[in-house]
């Protein structure tokens, strides 16, 4: 690694660690990728809960050169933050100008300047408890990652960083799901491996941080009602009940119209068997612990939680830790049909 990327690497560090010390939960280099195609990346991304009703994202873009081009980031930094509909922007530089300044403050960019950015890297930059992401990636990464078929937990890890930068819906929450069982089954085969634990609780922990800004909206609602419309968003995904039944009415009816023959009875059969997939999803498992008062208001704190236990240097194992962080693991094998026993 060249000196100007580690010193970079460093300063992105600190500035991590100093977000987190704020209460923010936060991602460090993120790519931003539609479909196959990879656009930029986000040298920090942040996520902040500001009231029971109100959640933050933010985007970080960290300069750290001899000419820094501060106003022609501050454009670009702002550019992300409106295009990707965040609520926030920051931009850290290591220079300081009255100019900047003003121009920061009349186009709602937060700006990190010197001294002050001398200073935080200064504070943060001999943190030990936790790892950077180049040594969280060092950790994860297998030989088997040559092989482009199999399932890794870096591919895990790959997988669902890209989801952050997105706006969040129903459907990252079960693609996030989906992940949850494939690094759970690698747990058990790898033997409760290192890199499979690490990524297991940073998954975990990008599950409760997407469930959090979901059910801010549900907020209001009794339990019984948050808790199914949460059972909804996991059985039907962004569609629905009634959009998912209107897709399956209309797909069954154009069936019908291709085979040239009238077959009321296949569209009861069709309806009946993809009803009984619906149900045999447990939904209720999440939604009914989740909506729970004791939980509901924490989740936020167990995302936190939880990306702390991945990227500390003291990694704990499963039976180490706390009954409430068990619980959420168990609850979660309960959904997955995940044999408690194995973890």
């Amino acid at each position: 690694m060249n000196k100007n990327k580690e010193k970079g690497n460093i300063l992105e560090e600190s500035i991590r660690h100093f977000f987190l010390s704020e209460g923010f939960y936060v991602v460090r280099g993120i790519i931003l990728s539609i479909d196959t195609d990879t656009i930029t990346d986000i040298d920090l991304l942040l996520f902040k809960k500001i009231s029971p009703l109100v959640r933050n994202k933010a985007n970080v873009d960290i300069r750290n050169r001899k000419r820094p081009q501060t106003f022609e980031r501050m454009l670009w930094t702002s550019g992300i933050k409106s295009l990707l509909g965040y609520d926030n922007c920051y931009l850290v530089s290591t220079e300081a100008r009255p100019s900047m300044f003003r121009f920061a403050k009349n186009h709602g960019i937060s700006l990190i300047a010197e001294p002050l950015t001398s200073y935080i890297e200064n504070k943060y930059k001999k943190e030990n408890l936790r790892l950077s992401e180049e040594e969280f990636c060092e950790k994860i990464r297998l030989i088997s990652e040559q092989d482009q078929k199999e399932i890794t937990s870096f591919k895990i890890y790959t997988y669902c960083r890209e989801i952050l930068p997105h706006e969040f819906n129903f459907d990252n929450l079960n693609q996030i799901l989906n992940q949850i069982k494939e690094i759970f089954n690698l747990y058990i085969i790898q033997n409760k491996s290192e890199n499979t634990v690490r990524v297991l609780y940073l998954t975990v922990s990008f599950f409760l941080l997407i469930l959090d800004f979901i059910l801010k909206d549900f907020y209001s609602l009794g339990k019984d009602d948050s808790s199914k419309q949460l059972s909804s968003i996991i059985r039907f995904g962004n569609n629905g009940k009634k959009q998912s039944e209107l897709m399956l009415n209309r797909m069954t009816k154009l069936f019908n119209t291709i085979s040239n023959s009238v077959q009321p009875e296949l569209f009861d059969t069709v309806r009946e068997k993809a009803n009984d997939q619906w149900n045999k999803i447990p939904a209720e498992i999440i939604s009914d612990f989740y909506t729970q008062e004791i939980h509901k208001n924490a989740i936020f704190d167990y995302a936190i939680t939880f990306e702390n236990l991945a990227y500390s240097t003291n990694l704990k194992t499963l039976s180490e830790l706390t009954p409430n962080q068990k619980s959420i693991l168990y609850n979660l094998c309960d959904f997955l049909n995940i044999d408690r026993k194995k973890m």
